[in-house]
């Protein structure tokens, strides 16, 4: 899951972008053990224990990214963290 959406209008507008930062959350399976609304856990790669599970990878990353928006808005703002 690590290709990039891309199309033939993509040339001149990746022109005008500037990288800002990168946000990486690793995505778990919980396994068959797990219960059904709970199989998958997103937790951030540099915030270790940040996380929220879910019945589905998006699910769980949509969870972890509502819940905890404070922080990721203030921790990869243009300017870094916020004190």
């Amino acid at each position: 899951m690590s290709g990039q959406l891309t199309g033939p209008g993509d040339g001149p507008r990746r022109a005008r972008r500037a990288h800002v930062t990168s946000v990486i959350v690793d995505v778990w399976d919980r396994g068959p053990s797990a219960a059904d609304d709970a199989r998958y856990e997103a937790e951030l790669a540099t915030y270790r224990g940040v996380c929220e599970v879910g019945g589905s990878p998006w699910e769980a990353v949509s969870r972890l990214v509502g819940e905890h928006w404070t922080l990721v808005e203030r921790r990869w703002s243009p300017g870094g963290p916020v004190a």
